[in-house]
């Protein structure tokens, strides 16, 4: 829709007052962002970001005057309420510019005009009010960089915990994969590169940000500047100019947004990809580990883990399920650590405190530390959040002793090392902060009393003020001999005496009126006077001296920034392998052998979302390795045939975060790569359809994945003719078999394709077992050695509720096609490579026959008839 020419901003500034001369500087360097322009106890809106914040916020669109006859739209926000509306802007993705009042001494300016400047910028990526963040989920802020030779390098900053890393080995072809790893709210890339001609699937903001920004030179100079050092070489960064173009441009960015140093970001980290099980984003999307299919929270493998205490360790957890890592001696850590909660939190029988419950109540205390630090960096941090930090400090000595206790673990002691922080920190705040602060800074009371003598002086003067004035109004009262006389305090006059004018000719000389009443009046003596200028002054200089050693303990807290950041993430690191021990045990999930061979090897697995919304689960096995690299799966429909193979990757993955897995027993091997493809879905919008987005998801699996990958491949090629999709998954299969070479399930509708195993010594065949009663079928959701006997598609869409007229006309269908004659493999296990349909053809002419009633020659007869149905196998 075209803006309204009554809401554009006007070019020149001739006719506009000096208030909306400094808006429209403002603006200008506001850009596209809408601009919250501070006027007293508002944020206003003018113009076009009047009209477009009135349609997102439903906010009154009025006017402020007019400009050269035209009138000027405003909208406004409370100034109380701002996160409020900041939360609502955010979710339309607009970015927002605060401009705040910077001198609020009226009398000093000229023409009463308070001087104002952008103080922060707020974008989806750049947030750190915990208001505005999801709890447990971080929001980082990505920077892609291509160089004109086609490289491309990825940074990523967690703004509101300090995160600040360079994704190593970054390619074009993987952006998309790590976008969905990452899960950025907001991408800056070079306003240079066309971003709309690349194939990036993920939604979030995209930024462009000067092209200069992200090159080397100027990189590499913000980067030495932020962190005061000569050389990027103690991070390891030496080199690799696209990835230090990228984290150049990145912490250039966050920096401006928040108009101040940044100064909780104190190291940069390599992340090498190639140390992680890769999943791409059909792969995340297919196994539900954060969403569901249909994009809800749950039941997902993260909500049904997630027992964490703290937010903490909720946003820990999901790291860990989105990042599964190749290196065993991590995943062996945790293990081990999980083994030791469960051994002595449950089969311990000689303790008698339960001490799970007191260090999971003393956990749930504890605030998000890691996004208060962010805030104390910046100074946005209020003031009670600073007496959770207090409370929090109190409760970690008792943490500590309950967790010394646990002594098999070297990840846990580690752990509880961290936990034990400088006891100083404590008695400092214990000092300097009040037990209960108000919300805000200028309203006094925040600074504790005895921590500062010159505050306390200040605060005994304002204290005193009702017992001076007592005496003082005693006294007047017996000097007058007006013995209904009243000392008050109004904003205008300040402190006053009233007297009624029945007692006005009681009145001294030295009482000089103030203010005349119906009733009565108002006067005021120099002793009256001299106190209210003491009082107030002295509540101005408590107020600045409150601010004053309010910075002052922010500062000490900055100082203590690295320790108490290796605190908080112990303590979150604490709470998922708690969480994940509470898990194991309650649903009998035990550790898996962490194996250097490429194999998977499940005993009576399960599938961990699924068992838990599920009375009776049907467990399966699962046997991958260098003899049986593919396992062809068929079976009906609803049978449990995608269940059974993402229970195999789910268990693969969680292996590969360190926790148990629900099985009797496992051994996952070395697998670096998990992709799947389940499913049918379209791109109408990308023009592409269901068998297009099926054949391109899987060419990248065909072009990615190696020996040591586990692909999961369901119902390929239905979306083209029979014959056209049969051959298709064939040849792809043999592909799998022959080059790549990884760890296949394989489930298909082809009973053409069961032939596989006969033909390669590294596949077999296995079933999902249904029973077919003639009124109804049963699902046994149990693997089997060999093929399916049968598709059984008819008999699922006589339970969908198909007409049974439809059901009986295509089983009659189905009977004229069992007779074609199809050739199939014959082995040493003849019966799993037969015709199903002729099978089945013979099994009903068998079954037929009348012995009791039969004559010879009729059973001669018959016997001929079967002989000609089995040659038709042949």
């Amino acid at each position: 829709m075209e803006t309204s020419s009554h809401y554009k901003i006007p070019v020149s500034k001739e006719g506009l007052t000096p208030l909306m001369q400094q808006y429209i500087s403002l603006k200008k360097e506001a850009g596209s962002m809408l601009l919250l322009f501070r006027l007293g106890d508002f944020y206003e809106l003018f113009y076009d970001d009047a009209e477009k914040a009135s349609r997102l916020l439903n906010l009154t669109l009025t006017k402020r005057g007019f400009a050269n006859g035209i009138p000027i739209p405003m909208a406004g926000i409370p100034a109380s309420s701002l996160e409020q509306y900041l939360s609502r802007l955010l979710e339309h993705g607009e970015s927002i510019a605060i401009s705040e009042q910077i001198n609020e001494n009226f009398s000093n300016i000229k023409n009463n005009l308070v001087e104002r400047k952008i103080v922060r910028v707020i974008t989806p990526g750049t947030i750190i009010e915990d208001s505005l963040l999801p709890l447990k989920s971080d929001r980082a802020l990505v920077a892609i960089n291509t160089t004109k030779d086609g490289k491309t390098g990825i940074a990523y900053l967690n703004l509101a915990n300090g995160d600040f890393k360079i994704v190593a080995h970054s390619t074009e072809e993987n952006i998309n994969s790590e976008l969905h790893r990452l899960s950025p709210a907001e991408i800056i890339f070079s306003e240079t590169t066309d971003i709309n001609t690349r194939q990036y699937d993920f939604t979030a903001k995209y930024t462009p940000v000067p092209e200069w920004h992200f090159e080397y030179e100027n990189a590499i100079s913000y980067l030495l500047e932020h962190f005061r050092i000569d050389s990027l070489s103690s991070f390891g960064l030496d080199g690799n100019h696209q990835n230090i173009g990228a984290a150049g441009a990145l912490i250039r960015y966050a920096s401006r947004s928040q108009s101040k140093e940044l100064s909780h970001i104190q190291n940069i980290y390599i992340e090498r990809t190639d140390q992680l099980v890769f999943l791409d984003s059909i792969t995340r999307k297919n196994l539900e580990i954060n969403k569901t299919i249909n994009g809800d929270d749950s039941p997902t493998l993260f909500s049904i883990l997630d027992r964490c205490c703290t937010q903490m360790g909720s946003r820990l957890l999901r790291k860990w399920l989105n990042n599964p890592t190749q290196i065993t001696s991590t995943i062996l850590l945790r293990q081990n650590a999980i083994s030791s909660l469960i051994n002595y939190f449950f089969y311990k029988t000689d303790i008698k405190i339960n001490n799970l419950d007191l260090i999971k109540s003393k956990l749930k205390q504890i605030p998000d530390i890691e996004r208060m630090l962010s805030r104390i960096a910046l100074k946005y941090i209020r003031p009670r959040e600073i007496a959770n930090l207090k409370s929090s400090m109190k409760l970690l000595p008792d943490l500590y002793s309950y967790i010394k206790l646990i002594k098999e673990s070297e990840l846990i002691e580690n752990i509880n090392e961290s936990i034990l922080i400088d006891p100083g920190i404590s008695e400092f705040l214990n000092m300097s902060i009040s037990e209960d602060p108000p919300v805000s800074l200028k309203d006094g009371g925040v600074i504790a009393y005895g921590f500062d003598k010159e505050l306390d002086e200040l605060r005994s003067i304002s204290d005193n003020n009702s017992n001076f004035i007592k005496k003082l109004e005693e006294a007047e009262k017996a000097k007058t001999g007006v013995n209904n006389l009243r000392i008050s305090f109004s904003k205008i006059f300040g402190f006053y005496i009233e007297i009624t004018k029945s007692q006005l000719n009681k009145v001294p000389s030295t009482y000089r009126r103030l203010q005349t009443l119906k009733s009565t009046e108002r006067f005021t003596i120099p002793e009256l006077k001299q106190w209210e200028e003491r009082i107030l002054s002295s509540k101005e200089k408590a107020i600045s001296r409150e601010k004053f050693l309010y910075d002052t303990v922010l500062q000490y807290l900055m100082n203590k920034i690295k320790e108490i950041s290796l605190c908080a993430k112990s303590l979150s690191e604490l709470d998922v392998l708690i969480s994940l021990a509470e898990h194991s045990y309650i649903n009998s999930w035990v550790p898996p052998i962490i194996s250097d061979k490429t194999e998977i090897i499940i005993d009576n697995g399960r599938h961990p979302v699924v068992e838990v919304n599920t009375k009776i689960f049907t467990p399966n096995d699962c046997i991958l390795n260098d003899e049986k690299r593919m396992i062809v799966i068929t079976g009906p429909n609803m049978g449990g045939k995608s269940t059974y193979m993402r229970q195999v990757a789910l268990i693969t993955l969680l292996a590969k975060i360190g926790s148990f897995v629900p099985t009797k027993k496992a051994t996952i091997g070395n697998i670096d790569r998990i992709f799947t493809r389940i499913g049918a879905s379209d791109d109408i919008s990308g023009g592409k359809s269901t068998f297009m987005v099926e054949m391109i998801e899987t060419a990248a699996i065909l072009s990615a994945s190696t020996n040591r990958s586990l692909v999961l491949i369901d119902e390929i090629g239905r979306g083209t003719s029979t014959n056209d999709g049969m051959c298709l998954a064939w040849s792809i299969a043999e592909r799998m078999i022959n080059f790549n070479r990884s760890l296949t399930l394989f489930a298909t509708h082809y009973f053409e394709l069961t032939q596989i195993p006969c033909e390669s010594q590294n596949a077999i065949n296995v079933h999902l077992s249904a029973i077919d009663s003639g009124d109804d079928i049963v699902f046994l959701h149990e693997v089997k050695l060999g093929p399916a006997n049968q598709s059984y598609g008819i008999q699922v869409a006589r339970k969908a509720g198909i007409p049974i007229k439809v059901i009986e006309n295509a089983r009659e269908k189905l009977n004229n096609i069992d007779t074609i004659n199809t050739k199939t493999c014959i082995s040493e296990n003849r019966s799993q490579y037969k015709n199903k349909a002729a099978e089945e053809n013979i099994y009903r002419e068998i079954k037929s026959i009348n012995v009791d009633a039969i004559t010879p020659i009729e059973a001669i007869n018959k016997l001929y008839e079967i002989r000609d149905l089995v040659n038709k196998l042949e």
